[in-house]
């Protein structure tokens, strides 16, 4: 149960202004796969809050992609960064009290409603000061009444506000004859601003006039005075551009001088944006951008005797299309804004030059682009001209023009983008092909272990390429993979001899940032010490070794406790992960004569036993990881859970995540500062903890919980404990067999209210009780020997209310009565359920416990499905009140089996519950023998798809292959071909067919009728569906407009095309659809 790193706990730090304590509160994963945190979960920590602030900065709400805010409230995860919260001041509660108990008084915002500011009018006043001192003496009349305007006593600010709080000191104080005065006053001032407001209109006009006449008298005096100020103007503007092009290039300089470590070069971290079009306006440009990745060539690609330009240019790629347009400038705007100028201005720094945009490059070789690229080349100019002004129009705050100032142009720390921030831009693309997003660039590392990335003509040196050629013939002869694009290969080498010619390569193509290596042969300490020269020389940076195989030679016994030495000799590592070393801590001498490393994250799968040696060993080598941060290991169960996360806390001081597993229990630690701040306990059974598991578990750090297998009666007491123990427990995930089902949930329903009584609150918000093992509930999933059940519960904010969501699959063949534990639970919380499948040896008696027990609270139920025709009338009956009772419109799946049964009157009586429940029924499965017999009936029955107007699934299957007559050929196309829309009928978006037999031309039909944009589900079996046609389906699918397509299961089985076909053919036409349609399951 060890633990992936792909649950590493996200935690974001926040301060308020009125203390300096930072608070870490939990994220979550949301539905478009983001990191957030919870707007809730924020006011819960700070009561008054009424915004967030990075910086200067608004951090704005998550929007989805049609701009709307995501419910619930939600702002993205800002990692590595402490946002403020923004508190009302306690006079600012006080004053919004008073005026929401005044229901004629004036709110407060009023004050600012007027647009009259003492900077505004004193601006104003000034100009026209200036401009009346440079008019002519024609005009002296005039000049002197506008003084005297300048003149009048104007309302000042200060006096409202004076006038503002005496006003609320009476209303607070009681005192209603002097509050009426106050506000009578404060109405009188408003007047005087009105009055001011129309003087300064007046003013504004008259301004308007003199620089009319103004310009007039200009070109009179143009002869004498014309080419001066024309001289100082464009001085003056010369000196701004300069200014703005310094600032620009200085800001330029810090992005572009910022590191990247391995851990954070995920994908490319220079990008820009253009429009697919020139002159596009600001409303329509929004959505019709594309991302263009920048090689990060310089100084550290360059090579003797080398002519290929080494600025940074476009990447030879023809972009990426953008996703939630509107949330991906929100985020990015301000980085992007200043890689849009870099790239009009040009900037130097760090070895690394980005030319000035007459001389930017896009492409080396025109004939390698597309039109779209070679289009880019040809308008770059305008196109870089629209994104900087509608990201200047998107952004105020940046400015635009001559007119940015020094302070604007500063570089603030939020633009060098985290890692976080490089994985959720990944989010945000659309991508042709499955794997990382590369732009077709490759990650290289300088001699100081930081990240770049190139393109192709920059990745490699002449005398590189022949070296990185051999390298990859090596790695392709032992079997290996190497990932080129981000520098990573997997090998397993199985002796001595054909390490040491991987070696060579190795270090001749020094390409290469990470390793997984397997040694297939017992390696000696002195082999061991030519691999860890090989890893250093080479300039590797993430390490992962499985040393199964390194049990130690005989004739290598001398150096058996010191044999792993070279392991820890590199300095230069950033990761380090070990596999299979089951005594390696016992097999290092003293680590105290390690050199100091590097290492910010350090894993180990083999337990680290409890002697005394390894223990010590172990220590020693965390005082020579001062920058471990991330850590994952297994224990034995003999170590104290306590005392090695005391341990570990003193020892590492930037230790940011803990993985710890034992053969009960993993935790997964957030930490800050040496201190836990949040951890996720996954614990397999309760009957299973130490004293010192429990010691942990009441220390009270924990936030999420998951119990994989059934709190069993006697440990039940350790669940409610742990949730009395950690107030800050949100999440609580069970695994539970039927039988516990009932007394688990009452158990934490009841707790939960204790505490709201003890305590006035509780954390917990989502209670998940699942099957045991922690099994998720297959909505797809075919009936079994096992009752499959799983529920949801979401509690209100400090209250005992809840709501709850219950999926239930009944055992296959079981005989259900009133005192099965199925039946106790939903007697209880029968209302919970949204989706039933009820089996064929369901009787009656079930369906009226099931009536009863939707009826008690508004049932939830949004679907059933059942197999009717063994059902009598009295339990259809019981089925009409399901139905009804649901507060949802609850649908209905018919499984109509064993059509072809010899029983009398088994059609008809299929034929009569799709007649009653016509209207309700989302699915319809037909199955049995002899279809050419039962099939037409239906066919005639219902013609038209008028007659089932929500029918989403559609299944005909024969147990034999049967030839389908023009007329039931007909129907299956009428069922599932696309519905005009003026029709307002539902459409089907699951097609399963088996053993049906068609003509070459029916099948085209039928396939073009599919509607491929809005198909889920798959499935075709024991047909004669030949290569030509599966090629048809194939292609309407790929050729379907847009990405991303819904397709969830592709299934074909036994079918000519499956048969006759080359499995490689077939094989090349499924990656297609893996690459159309990424959620797909193909299976054959």
């Amino acid at each position: 149960m060890f633990i992936s790193p792909n649950e590493l706990l996200l935690m974001q730090a926040f301060r308020s202004r009125s203390t300096d304590r930072i608070i870490n509160i939990s994220t979550v994963k949301n539905g478009t796969e983001q990191y957030a945190v919870l707007w809730s979960d924020i006011q819960n920590m700070f009561k008054n809050a009424v915004s967030v602030k990075d910086g200067e900065s608004l951090v704005p709400f998550m929007t989805d992609e049609h701009s709307r805010r995501i419910s619930p409230l939600q702002i993205a995860y800002h990692p590595g960064v402490v946002l403020e919260v923004v508190e009302q001041t306690k006079s600012q509660v006080n004053a919004s009290r008073v005026i929401t108990d005044l229901s004629k008084g004036e709110p407060s915002g009023t004050r600012q409603s007027s647009g009259v500011t003492t900077d505004t009018t004193l601006v104003t006043l000034d100009a026209v000061a200036l401009a009346l001192s440079r008019m002519s003496t024609k005009n002296d009349s005039a000049i002197t009444d506008h003084k005297q305007l300048l003149e009048e006593p104007q309302p000042s600010v200060g006096t409202y506000n004076e006038l503002y709080d005496s006003y609320r000191e009476a209303v607070l104080s009681g005192q209603e004859m002097e509050a009426k005065r106050f506000k009578q006053s404060i109405g009188d001032y408003f007047q005087q601003f009105q009055k001011e407001m129309d003087r300064n209109e007046t003013l504004q006009k008259y301004l308007v006039s003199v620089q009319q006449q103004q310009q007039e008298a200009l070109e009179e005096l143009r002869k004498q005075k014309a080419m001066e100020e024309e001289q100082e103007r464009i001085r003056q503007i010369q000196q701004q551009a300069l200014d703005r092009l310094a600032a620009i290039q200085n800001r330029s300089r810090e992005l572009l001088l910022h590191k990247y470590e391995l851990h954070e070069g995920a994908i490319p971290r220079l990008f820009i944006v253009l429009p697919k079009a020139t002159g596009l306006s600001t409303r329509h440009i929004a959505k019709r951008f594309r991302l263009y990745f920048l090689c990060e060539c310089g100084i550290h690609t360059m090579s003797e005797g080398c002519e290929t330009p080494h600025e940074i240019h476009l990447a030879n790629h023809e972009g990426y299309n953008l996703t939630k347009t509107t949330e991906f400038f929100q985020k990015y705007s301000t980085y992007l804004l200043t890689m849009m100028r870099m790239v009009k201005y040009g900037a130097t720094a760090a070895g690394m030059t980005v030319p000035p945009l007459a001389n930017f490059m896009v492409a080396n070789d025109p004939a390698e682009v597309s039109k779209h690229v070679e289009y880019i080349r040809k308008n770059i100019v305008s196109l870089v001209d629209d994104t900087i002004n509608y990201l200047q129009a998107i952004n105020p705050g940046a400015g635009a023009g001559i007119e940015l100032n020094a302070e604007q142009l500063s570089l603030n720390k939020p633009e060098s983008l985290k890692n976080a921030d490089m994985l959720q831009l990944e989010s945000h693309l659309k991508a042709n092909s499955q794997g990382r997003i590369s732009g077709n660039m490759y990650r290289v590392a300088n001699s100081d272990g930081h990240i770049k990335w190139v393109c192709s003509d920059h990745y490699l040196s002449s005398d590189q390429k022949s070296a990185v050629r051999q390298l990859r013939d090596i790695v392709k002869a032992n079997k290996g993979k190497y990932t080129e694009a981000i520098g990573r290969i997997e090998i397993k080498i199985a002796s001595n001899a054909q390490a040491m010619k991987f070696y060579d390569a190795l270090i001749k193509a020094r390409v290469i940032q990470e390793l997984r290596i397997t040694f297939g042969w017992d390696a000696t300490m002195d082999e061991l010490r030519s691999f860890a020269r090989a890893v250093n020389t080479a300039n590797l940076l993430h390490l992962t070794m499985d040393g199964t195989r390194l049990k130690g030679p005989a004739f290598d016994v001398l150096n058996r406790n010191r044999r792993f030495d070279p392991i820890l000799a590199n300095s230069r590592l950033q990761s380090l992960h070990l596999k299979g070393f089951d005594e390696f801590f016992s097999r290092i001498s003293d680590p105290a004569a390690l050199p100091t490393l590097k290492l910010r994250m350090f894993a180990m799968d083999p337990v680290i036993p409890s002697n005394p040696k390894s223990f010590k060993s172990f220590n020693s080598f965390l005082d020579h990881c001062p920058s471990l941060a991330i850590m994952m290991l297994k224990l034995h169960d003999e170590y104290s859970i306590t005392e090695v996360l005391d341990n570990f806390l003193n020892k590492l001081h930037k230790l940011e995540s803990l993985y710890i597993d034992n053969s009960n229990l993993s935790i997964i630690a957030g930490v800050t500062e040496s201190k836990i701040q949040n951890t996720i306990l996954k614990i397999k059974r309760l009957d299973g903890l130490s004293k010192d598991d429990l010691r942990f578990i009441q220390q009270g750090h924990l936030t999420q919980l998951q119990i994989a297998y059934t709190p069993q009666e006697e440990v039940e007491d350790r669940l409610a404990d742990a949730l009395r123990h950690n107030p800050r427990l949100s999440l609580l995930e069970v695994g539970c067999d039927e039988m516990r089902y009932l007394a688990v949930t009452n158990l934490v329903v009841s707790t939960r209210e204790a505490l709201l009584q003890k305590h006035g609150g509780c954390r917990l918000r989502t209670f998940v009780l699942m099957e045991d093992g922690l099994v998720p509930f297959e909505e797809r999933g075919n009936f079994d020997d096992k009752t499959h059940l799983s529920s949801r519960i979401t509690f209100a904010e400090d209250s005992l209310s809840f709501e709850m969501h219950t999926w239930l699959r009944i055992q296959d063949q079981r005989p259900i009565s009133g005192d099965d534990p199925v039946c106790d639970f939903l007697n209880e919380y029968g209302w919970s359920v949204v989706d039933c499948r009820v089996p064929w040896t369901i009787t009656d008696d079930f369906m009226a416990i099931l009536a009863d027990a939707t009826s008690r609270r508004g049932s939830e139920l949004e679907r059933i499905v059942i197999y009717p025709l063994s059902l009598p009338d009295s339990a259809l009956d019981y089925l009409d009140r399901i139905i009804g009772q649901s507060s949802h419109s609850a649908e209905l799946g018919l499984l109509l089996y064993q059509l072809g049964w010899k029983q009398v009157g088994r059609v008809e009586r299929a034929l009569y519950l799709l007649r009653r429940y016509r209207q309700t029924v989302f699915g319809i499965l037909m199955y049995g023998d002899s279809v050419e017999e039962w099939l037409p009936h239906f066919a005639s029955s219902f013609p038209t798809r008028d007659f089932f107007p929500n029918m989403r699934s559609f299944t005909v299957t024969s147990d034999d292959a049967f030839n389908v007559t023009p007329d039931c050929f007909d129907w299956i196309l009428t069922m599932i071909a696309t519905p005009p829309p003026e029709a307002q009928l539902k459409k089907v978006t699951t097609i399963q067919l088996g053993g049906i037999r068609l003509d070459p031309g029916d099948w085209r039909a039928l396939i073009e009728a599919i509607d491929v944009a809005t198909l889920e589900h798959f499935s075709i079996g024991f047909c004669n569906l030949a290569e030509e046609q599966f090629n048809l389906l194939v292609n309407r699918i790929l050729d379907s407009e847009g990405n991303d397509l819904p397709l969830k299961s592709f299934k074909i089985s036994c079918t000519d095309v499956m048969n006759n076909t080359n499995p490689s053919v077939m094989e090349a036409s499924f990656a297609k659809l893996r690459k159309k349609a990424p959620l797909i399951n193909i299976v054959k």
